[in-house]
């Protein structure tokens, strides 16, 4: 309830309540108020206005490339390969979170997931349990691709953001080119296992990012004038915890293979003669990190209130006819009847006649 009594307190559990990102005539749902209120102010992620996860598609070392002057192909993981990503290369997001593995479209495992990557519970859950994240819109962020050291085999092998991948005015435009395919050509759709419904949402270029590098040797998705844009969904989705309700899995999808041509002049390294060691394994891989976030915000409801409409008991009804003083009459409402249960903005409902 709000001090004095010149503003009611329920409106801040209202249908359709205002926000921070909101988006005008798009329909939504209702929460606490703010992080002051006991059923919110532990959870880890009742401060963020989205939930973000983070995937690694790998660009392989094609044995494709031929010697200067002709003869037989090049060997896979050799200087100067060409790089491929195959037809059909898959992530799944929003099924990991801090502390499981980071998923790879190739099926093989790398470190482990921190904030720095994701910010879902355990299993992906975007939620604590008992409440649900209503997701209002997207934006999409193709990262500075990075190869891999160490052994090739050890969760604690870097990221090496090696130079001949880095953007330059002159250079050959590697990271770029795989930047640009990562956009463009990487299409998404949303799942709910539990329901069996599936929600096709456009390629990452519809969804740009408010908050990626930019500059004369950054590449950009899109281009937003005012932090906090973003592109929404027609309507919202509603997800839950992986342990109750509307188990969500966005899967991003890379259409038909794609190569990046090797550069004589200045050609990919695998890590052979031309830079020395990427890594013991000699594994030529480049790895195209992936971020999507899914905007929105917390709903903390009954279980039984997730579709429905808030409702206050006859002792809140009573509080709230104290703290302002008096309720006025609705249309409809009959002096000496008993109106309990509050079931929208201005509407009561008799409990007794």
């Amino acid at each position: 309830m709000s001090a004095g009594g010149n503003i009611p307190g329920y409106k801040a559990f209202a249908v359709g309540r205002p926000w921070v990102l909101g988006v005008q005539n798009q329909v939504v749902s209702y929460c606490a108020m703010g992080v002051c209120d006991p059923s919110v102010q532990n959870s880890v992620s009742a401060l963020e206005p989205f939930r973000y996860a983070t995937g690694l598609f790998a660009w392989q070392s094609l044995a494709t490339a031929v010697p200067t002057g002709g003869g037989a192909g090049q060997p896979i993981n050799t200087d100067g390969n060409n790089l491929t990503i195959a037809s059909g290369a898959t992530l799944n997001l929003f099924q990991a979170g801090v502390g499981d593995a980071i998923p790879l479209s190739d099926g093989t495992t790398w470190w482990v997931n921190t904030i720095s990557d994701t910010d879902l519970l355990r299993s992906g859950a975007p939620i604590d349990r008992g409440f649900m994240f209503l997701g209002t819109g997207l934006v999409f962020e193709a990262m500075e691709p990075f190869q891999r050291g160490g052994t090739f085999t050890a969760p604690t092998d870097p990221k090496l953001f090696s130079k001949w991948l880095e953007r330059q005015d002159d250079g050959p435009g590697y990271g770029q080119a795989i930047q640009q395919a990562m956009i463009n050509y990487t299409a998404m759709q949303v799942s709910f296992s539990d329901a069996g419904t599936t929600f096709r949402i456009g390629v990452g270029a519809f969804y740009p990012q408010w908050g990626g590098p930019s500059g004369s040797q950054s590449i950009r998705n899109g281009n937003v004038g005012t932090p906090g844009t973003y592109l929404p969904f027609t309507t919202g989705i509603c997800t839950g915890s992986r342990d109750d309700v509307r188990q969500l899995t966005l899967a991003l999808l890379f259409g038909q293979s794609a190569t990046v041509q090797n550069n004589p002049t200045e050609p990919t390294v695998s890590g052979s003669t031309l830079s020395g060691v990427i890594n013991t394994a000699n594994n030529g891989t480049v790895y195209a990190p992936v971020r999507v976030t899914l905007v929105g915000y917390m709903v903390c409801v009954p279980s039984d209130a997730y579709c429905g409409v808030p409702s206050f008991t006859p002792d809140e009804v009573m509080a709230l006819r104290s703290q302002l003083g008096q309720v006025a009459m609705s249309p409809g409402m009959q002096p000496g009847v008993q109106y309990g249960a509050y079931s929208g903005p201005g509407a009561l409902v008799p409990t007794s006649g």
